[in-house]
């Protein structure tokens, strides 16, 4: 065996990786385990990004609700001051309404996201990492927009159980 034979040959185990387009040795062959990385869907980012947005506009909306409930309770009094019959109840149900829907729905895509995006870093894609790190910015904020919402959950509460609360609501 010349010294051009032995540096040919390859370790124990190893195929050759022939090239379609020619007919010559091309080296070896990727090792299954190390695939080059995937390139994940700009969805999981794009989402993951409009979900931090989100949540962002939620951290301010859900301050700006509750201080609005608040000040509301505060100046009437009273919980029919607030979500009475009059037209202002029916706004002050929708904000209520969109407030904590919102916020539990905006939980719930961030989770979503931060799952896809720790399934996406398992897969070895590139930007898994940046989608399971949206998510969990995005879950944080909206679990302190709800731990802010909280009077408002009490609000909703107490004003579904009084009896003809949900008249001025539909």
């Amino acid at each position: 065996m010349t010294e051009d034979d032995a540096m040919n040959q390859l370790p124990h185990g190893r195929q050759p990786h022939f090239d379609s387009t020619s007919l010559g040795y091309q080296g070896y062959a990727p090792h299954p385990g190390r695939l080059p990385a995937a390139q994940a869907s700009a969805a999981n980012v794009g989402l993951g990004t409009g979900v931090v947005i989100w949540a962002g506009i939620a951290l301010l909306g859900g301050i700006g609700a509750t201080a609005y409930f608040a000040l509301g309770a505060a100046m009437t009094h009273s919980l029919d001051g607030v979500l009475g019959d009059d037209p202002n109840g029916a706004f002050n149900w929708i904000i209520l309404l969109v407030a904590i829907i919102g916020q539990f729905v905006g939980l719930v895509v961030s989770v979503i996201v931060m799952l896809f995006g720790i399934g996406a870093r398992t897969k070895r894609m590139r930007r898994g990492t940046t989608a399971m790190v949206l998510g969990i910015v995005a879950s944080a904020i909206f679990l302190l927009v709800g731990l802010i919402q909280l009077p408002l959950v009490s609000l909703f509460l107490a004003a579904v159980s009084q009896p003809g609360a949900g008249a001025s609501a539909g």
